[in-house]
């Protein structure tokens, strides 16, 4: 789809990704705004740069100015993050599912927590390898295949954990309001400690705090689909609609009806100027 002269691309990857990585998209052109608050969304994402840099300006409630002019990754927030894009942009991404990038990159998930690092920090050769592969693709077509050929090359064999994990967040992403986390330890058979170590190493969030970010998420698409706030609070197991803004608020920075008015062309980000 197109948004002035703004072009953005989606697509999900092909089988086995797809239960690994959620969504590979690209944006390119002249930016509607420069400078945006992007909403915690409980995914964490690979940025390929080929336009010029692009600034982080805030992160996790602190201010902050850095530069990333060809790679960065960006942990789960549980506040917003503020950047600054040029006036022109051109970004090829890719968006893990929760525990997806532990698949591919092993470590502990939680190091990128409330963080932004580049690409070179994170993985020095693949992330260049990566960003190289893409850009010398023709066709939006052949840079997805590129990115699903580089990312199928490093997909591990699944532990046993990563099984775990996925039926843990299935668990705690079912009907909204969703399980408890107590019963989701019972449904499994884990104690809460273990399963609060295996959801910081390969999602990156403690589960209750995970659970708390999704359900932020799902309200953000629901309030810009229209539906009332007080529905919404009742939808998602708020105790009543002041308790969801005042939710809403700690992790967005803003009111349910101030992101109405200020959001961005993806729902998931307020324009700040």
């Amino acid at each position: 789809m197109a948004a002035g002269d703004l072009a953005f691309f989606a697509v999900r990857p092909r089988p086995p990704l797809d239960a690994f990585v959620e969504l590979i998209w690209a944006t390119r052109g002249a930016a509607p705004y420069r400078r945006a608050a992007v909403l915690p969304n409980g995914a964490l994402q690979l940025m390929l740069n080929f336009g010029a840099a692009h600034r982080l300006l805030g992160c996790a409630g602190r201010a902050v100015r850095r530069e990333f002019s060809q790679t960065w990754v960006a942990g789960l927030q549980e506040m917003p993050l503020a950047i600054e894009t040029p006036a022109l942009t051109d970004i090829f991404a890719i968006r893990f599912r929760p525990g997806g990038a532990h698949a591919f990159f092993g470590g502990s998930c939680d190091a990128l927590t409330h963080e932004v690092v580049g690409g070179g920090d994170w993985m020095p050769r693949d992330a260049a390898e990566l960003r190289e592969r893409v850009g010398i693709a023709a066709t939006r077509a052949a840079q997805v295949h590129a990115a699903e050929d580089w990312l199928l090359a490093r997909l591990a064999p699944r532990e046993p954990a990563h099984g775990l994990v996925q039926r843990a967040v299935a668990a705690l992403a079912g009907p909204l309001p969703g399980r408890s986390v107590r019963d989701t330890c019972e449904q499994l058979g884990l104690s809460n400690r273990h399963l609060i170590a295996l959801f910081r190493r390969h999602v990156g969030l403690a589960p209750k705090t995970y659970s708390r970010v999704r359900r932020f998420h799902a309200s953000l698409a629901a309030l810009a689909a229209g539906e009332p706030a007080a529905d919404i609070a009742a939808r998602f197991g708020f105790a009543d609609q002041a308790h969801f803004g005042n939710d809403f608020r700690r992790l967005a920075g803003v009111t349910p009806g101030e992101f109405l008015a200020r959001r961005g062309l993806d729902d998931e980000s307020v324009i700040l100027g």
